[in-house]
């Protein structure tokens, strides 16, 4: 769950610190979902009515024969399964490359929407944000300082928050040269992902893993 959830969300500390992981260390396991299943499937569900996790297919773009039966397809199998080893809830610690330390939590269960949250603290000032909502504040060490706050409320976005379309066109712009690469290697693009395994290896075998140069290397992942 980690590596296919989270990879993006460690991807983007390592790319906002300009370093990679060093020391990963994770726990975790399911707590929420692992009672029996009061049914197979949600369109089966007598109790669908009143449950928080009910498939809606809300950010799939089924086509008809799957939403006139999403049994069929697999689509709407009931979260409450013991056939499943997913884990709904880890947590990671780590220490980077530059010496930052810091903490990342995944949890499946909570309110309805997706949330992803984010919490810097510097010497300078802190940022706090919430993705979902686009709007960051950063609070000064100094107290006389006014703080700054960051939104994109009002403006017109495309998916992720207008990132889609920015990271889209930062690529074409590299390939054409008229921009330097977003990434200065191959193993930088490969960070989120060697962060996010390290620290299910760190969960599954309940030791701290330390990474070196060459976990970061193609044919090591």
């Amino acid at each position: 769950m980690i590596v296919h959830k989270s990879c993006h969300d460690l991807d983007l500390v390592c790319w906002l610190l300009d370093t990679r992981p060093r020391l990963v260390g994770s726990l975790g396991g399911s707590s929420t979902f692992k009672r029996p299943p009061p049914a197979p499937f949600c369109s089966q569900c007598a109790v669908r009515a009143e449950c928080p996790y009910v498939d809606t297919g809300l950010h799939e773009h089924r086509t008809e024969a799957e939403r006139a039966d999403p049994s069929a397809f697999g689509l709407d199998r009931c979260v409450f399964r013991l056939d499943e080893s997913i884990v709904d809830n880890q947590v990671v610690s780590f220490e980077l490359e530059n010496g930052t330390r810091g903490t990342y939590c995944l949890a499946m269960q909570g309110p309805n929407r997706s949330e992803r949250r984010i919490t810097l603290i510097g010497d300078a000032a802190r940022l706090d944000g919430v993705f979902e909502d686009g709007r960051f504040v950063v609070t000064y060490t100094e107290p006389e300082r006014e703080r700054l706050v960051w939104s994109t409320k009002g403006r017109k976005l495309s998916g992720h928050g207008g990132g889609d379309m920015a990271t889209i066109i930062s690529f074409l712009n590299a390939c054409v040269g008229r921009s330097p690469a977003p990434i200065k290697t191959v193993q930088d693009a490969l960070a989120g992902l060697v962060f996010a395994a390290s620290a299910e290896h760190s969960r599954t075998s309940q030791q701290m893993v330390a990474l070196a140069d060459e976990d970061f290397q193609l044919d090591k992942i």
